[in-house]
Formats: C-alpha cells, structure tokens, sequence
C-alpha cells in the first residue's frame, strides 16, 4: 500500500472524558438542554415526503440515506432529474443477517443534475438524537427548491423550518447546545449568491445572515460544528475555514469578520464533500481529505483548530487513487479512513493513529464502502455501495470477528446509491 506517514509533531491530548472525547458526529443522550419546541406548531403536510414515528428509541443503531434512480428503456439507469432518498435505521446488536430495517422517512431529494448531495446525518442530529433536520425537495414537481425540515424520530412528526422557492436550503448542522442551526442559501436560479445562515431550529422564527458569502462561482459549504462558538466551513475549493458566528452577546454576527487563517495552511484543495471532513471536541480536532495540488494526489490531514498548525499528514502519491471518509475513533486519537484504487483494484478499509505509524488493514473488499465508528468505538460498521441491494457489516479495529448485521436482496426496479452512513446512540 502505497502510503507514507509524515514524522507527526508531538501532540498534547487530553484524557478522553465524556464531554470531550467523543466525535461530534456521534450524538449522545441527554447531554444537553435543548431548547423546547413552539408551543403549538402545526405540522405542515408537505408532498412526496413520509415519515413514521419509531417512539423511544435506546440503544446503538445504524442510519444510512439510500438515493434510488429508476430504470429507463434499455437498462439503463436515469442518475438525473428525478430520485428519492430514503432515512433507514438499522439496529447495532443484531447477530441476524435477516435483522429488519426501519424505513424512517422517504423525500424527494434530486431536483436536477449538479444537485449534490445535501444531507450529512451526523451533522443534523438534535445534540439528544431526538430530531434530525434534513434538506428535501420542497414544491410542485417541475418547480422544486430544497428547503429545511425538521423530522422528530419519536413521533414521526415533521415540521417546515426554512421554505423560499427563490433559495435552495442545504448542509444543514446543528449546534452542539442545540440552539442553532446553520446552513447554505444560494439562488434557485443559478447558484448564485452562495452564502451562509443561521436559525433557531424552530419553526416560525426569522433567519439571520448572511454570516459569510462565497466569491462568484463558488459555494458555502457547511462541514460541522467545533464546538459551540466555531464552526467549519469553505467558501471555494481552496481551503477550508474556521467560522465563529456570533458576535457579543451571543447574537449571529452578519457578514461576520474573515474565518481564521490557521487551517488555510496546511493542505492544498478542499473536496467540498460533507464526509471529507470530521470534527471532535478533544485535541486535534480536525481531520480531513485534500487534494494537494492540481494533480489530485491525495493526503489526509489532522491539525487541531483555529490556532494549531497540521500534526500528521498521511500522502497517496498515485493520483488515480482516492481516499476519502476519515472518522476519529470515539475517546482516542485513531482514524479510519477508505483508499478506493481504479479499476478492479480492491477497496482498502484503514485505521491510522494521530500520532503515526503503520496503518491497520481492515478489510478489502471489490465493492465501495461507507464506513463509520460504533458509537462505543469498539467496532467499526460499514454499508456496501452504490450496488442493487446493499449489507452492513461490523468489525472490530483490528479486522477480526467480521459479522452480518443486515442484508437485503436489493430492488429490480431501481439502483440504490448510499449517499450518506452513520451510526447514532440514543
């Protein structure tokens, strides 16, 4: 494997505690106020989109967002205008391949070619893991924007929380607090006017922006939140920025002071995929995908945030090989990430440790894969994908005790596309 770990500047991390060694993108139960919803909001019937309440959820599960295309004359598959995403659940302590999934809501979610996926659900979780905000396809079939709402798990209940047919709504996240969700607003016309906002997660309740504003052509990314006063983010594909929202007081800054410098250093070009990124609260705390130069050589890099320089950079030298997904272990200083080769090359499932070293081979398999931390961060899990049918599987770090936890046999009528896996503990 063709690999190579830089010598790593020492790293000073704290002892993993609850409050700050987990990753952001694991949501932990009642850790946090959240703030209540409006008294007596009415759940707006919106078209195309269902949902179902699951009640008192415990446990470790699995989400994945799977993107069905349907077949046209020819056997062909239309990856165009028209598709539907679809929440799952899945339950972690299943030992039976046959174990169910729970299809929790069902969206429209591609309006148009160049609509990239919009949804990162360990982004959009409630702090508790009780609701989720997602971006969906809002309208008249013809005439759709993407909007913002608000699906509570429990109850299936759904509420519309930002709708403009002049606006997509997209890369939702939600605060560590829970007070505040952030997102991109860009023109339904042409993309135009990429900018980002911010917004109290109920409904009824005015926007505020923008924060930031991408030059022409470019787009406000959203990645996640740092911690409760930073945000990540990109505003091209040069680098990625360190955001801070609000001014004194609390109240949401508009056209806020330039993101730190710190990050723009230590990496070449950013993907502006949701995944290429992740974030945690203990040091360091971000760890990301870059191009390193007009190539498309590929390195992953972790740094720790606005004001620490990179630690670790891991290179791939052939430009036709990706790697991509990196996710911190849960209360350590390791990594997983994916390196997917061309051709008939196998599909390498890796974990690395922040401070160097060789990386561990997981799994290969001929097939991409979408994988994540169990909540725990005893195993990892990964979906198989884009495929007609899909199965989760669960392993532990070290590539051993391998095991089924759900399969199906896939759709004659359509091809299912993952485009977003996790894993949340309620």
């Amino acid at each position: 494997m063709a690999l190579v770990a830089c010598t790593p500047q020492a790293i000073a991390t704290p002892a993993p505690s609850p409050t700050n060694a987990a990753a952001t993108g694991t949501p932990r139960a009642a850790k946090t106020e959240i703030p209540a919803a409006p008294a007596s909001p009415t759940p707006i019937p919106i078209p195309r989109l269902t949902a179902r309440g699951m009640g008192t959820l415990a446990g470790d599960w699995v989400f994945i967002i799977r993107r069905s295309f349907q077949f046209i004359p020819g056997g062909q598959f239309e990856i165009g205008d028209r598709a539907v995403d679809t929440l799952i659940l899945v339950p972690l302590d299943s030992t039976v391949p046959s174990a169910r999934e729970v299809t929790v809501a069902t969206f429209p979610s591609s309006i148009g070619r160049g609509v990239a996926p919009n949804n990162q659900l360990s982004a959009q979780f409630s702090p508790d893991g009780s609701r989720v905000v997602l971006s969906v396809a809002l309208g008249p079939e013809g005439h759709e924007h993407l909007g913002l709402v608000i699906l509570d798990l429990a109850s299936g209940t759904v509420t519309e929380l930002l709708s403009d047919p002049a606006y997509h709504y997209d890369t939702p996240a939600w605060s560590p607090d829970g007070g505040w969700i952030i997102y991109g607003r860009r023109s339904v016309v042409d993309g135009s006017d990429s900018s980002l906002w911010i917004a109290p997660p109920e409904p009824f309740h005015n926007q505020r922006g923008p924060l930031i504003t991408a030059p022409p052509g470019g787009r406000a990314y959203v990645y996640g939140w740092m911690d409760n006063r930073t945000v990540l983010v990109s505003r091209s594909s040069e680098h990625y920025e360190v955001l801070e929202p609000f001014s004194v007081g609390g109240i949401p800054c508009q056209s806020c002071p330039p993101p730190e410098d710190s990050l723009r250093s230590i990496g070449g070009l950013t993907l502006q995929g949701r995944d290429s990124a992740d974030l945690r609260r203990a040091a360091p705390r971000f760890i990301a995908v870059f191009e390193e130069d007009r190539t498309g050589r590929a390195s992953i890099e972790v740094a720790d945030g606005p004001a620490g320089g990179m630690s670790l950079r891991v290179n791939e030298p052939d430009p036709s090989t990706r790697l991509f997904r990196p996710r911190w272990r849960p209360g350590t200083d390791d990594f997983l990430f994916t390196r997917e080769g061309p051709g008939d090359m196998p599909v390498g499932l890796f974990v690395f440790h922040a401070r160097g070293g060789a990386p561990t081979t997981v799994t290969r398999q001929q097939v991409s894969l979408y994988a994540d931390w169990t909540p725990s961060g005893d195993e990892i899990v990964w979906v198989e994908g884009p495929s007609i049918g899909s199965a989760i599987r669960v392993v532990r770090a070290d590539g051993t005790g391998e095991r089924v936890i759900h399969s199906d046999g896939g759709v004659p009528e359509g091809k299912i596309v993952t485009v977003d896996f996790g894993t949340v503990r309620f």
